[in-house]
């Protein structure tokens, strides 16, 4: 008899140091087959992150170190991952849109 896999190929996961001592710090956010889904859903962790807080920053520099210091980084783990989405990268881009989208209303 064989064993059947049914994991997916891509993760999302956080880590998260706020949790209890005796848990993994990190969190499984979903499973994907296609590694645009995986991409899509680490965006949408910053993106949600960045529209909360970018108000209250004054610069994209401000919004992308609070980040650092208290946002989720999103990790894609999977073999087809292999530097198809760097979420710092990612970051300092929408922390620079979202702030400059501010200041020209």
């Amino acid at each position: 008899m064989q064993a059947f896999d049914s994991s997916k190929p891509l993760s999302v996961d956080v880590f998260n140091d706020g949790g209890p001592i005796d848990k993994s710090p990190w969190i499984r956010l979903g499973e994907f087959d296609d590694l645009s889904e995986a991409i899509s859903t680490s965006k949408m962790i910053i993106d949600v992150f960045l529209k909360e807080h970018s108000p209250f920053s004054s610069s994209a520099n401000h919004l992308a170190l609070k980040y650092l210091k208290q946002g989720p980084m999103p990790i894609i783990n999977g073999t087809k991952n292999l530097e198809s989405f760097d979420a710092y990268e990612y970051l300092d881009r929408r922390c620079y849109e979202v702030t400059q989208d501010r200041l020209c209303v």
